[in-house]
């Protein structure tokens, strides 16, 4: 993580959500914020009326260093004996094919 910044002097992490901080007076007052009560992480909800929420701090983004694009391949099989819902239903679902996994693969691209 000590890369991941352009800050090259001592850095102060956060060991429940891992942002860095150039200062301990702030990494401090972070953790008032990070941490509720039971060590549970805060939460603050925007105040009525002002329900438009948006990310501002562009420049605090992280490049993801790797995508990962999974596949998953599965064989299709007849199923038999598909009965419609208690008569009086207004719709239902006609069960006809079963999915069942066979294989898997992903391909990891680093960026």
């Amino acid at each position: 993580m000590y890369n991941k910044t352009k800050h090259r002097e001592r850095k102060h992490f956060c060991m429940h959500c891992l942002q860095c901080f150039s200062a301990e007076e702030v990494l401090s007052k972070h953790k008032t914020n990070c941490m509720g009560i039971n060590g549970e992480q805060a939460i603050r909800m925007p105040q009525k009326g002002n329900n438009i929420l948006q990310f501002q701090n562009y420049h605090k983004q992280m490049s993801a260093p790797f995508f990962i694009y999974p596949d998953i391949e599965a064989i299709t099989e007849k199923v038999q004996g598909c009965q419609p819902w208690p008569s009086g239903a207004k719709s239902y679902t006609d069960k006809y094919q079963k999915h069942t996994g066979c294989s898997y693969g992903y391909k990891v691209v680093c960026c």
